[in-house]
C-alpha cells in the first residue's frame, strides 16, 4: 500500500513539475524581436517556413536575400546553416542556429 501511495505521489510531482523548454531558435528570436517592433512578422515566418521547405540550394539562396532586403534591421546570419542544410537534404530547424 505504501509503494503504490509512494508511485503516486512521484507520478503527481512528475506531471505537475515545471517543464524545462528548448532554446529558442535564431528563426525564433528574430520573430519575437519583429513582433515588438511592430514589423510585419506573419510575413516573415511564411518566408522562413518557404526558405526552411526550399529544394534547392539557389531557391534557398533566393529566398534568404529575400528576406535579408525585406527586414534589413535583423542578424540572419543564421541562413546560411539553414542553406548548407538545404544542400544536405537536411529540412528540419536546429535550435543551434
Amino acid at each position: 500500500m505504501l509503494l503504490y501511495l509512494l508511485a503516486i505521489l512521484v507520478l503527481y510531482m512528475s506531471a505537475t513539475a515545471k517543464k524545462e523548454t528548448l532554446p529558442h531558435t535564431p528563426s525564433h528570436i528574430v520573430y519575437e524581436r519583429m513582433v515588438d517592433n511592430g514589423d510585419d512578422a506573419q510575413l516573415f515566418l511564411e518566408m522562413e517556413t518557404a526558405l526552411i521547405e526550399a529544394d534547392s540550394v539557389g531557391r534557398a539562396f533566393e529566398i534568404s536575400l529575400a528576406i535579408k532586403e525585406k527586414f534589413p534591421d535583423y542578424d540572419f546570419g543564421y541562413h546560411s546553416e539553414m542553406i548548407k542544410g538545404t544542400s544536405r537534404g537536411v529540412h528540419t530547424i536546429s535550435p543551434w542556429w
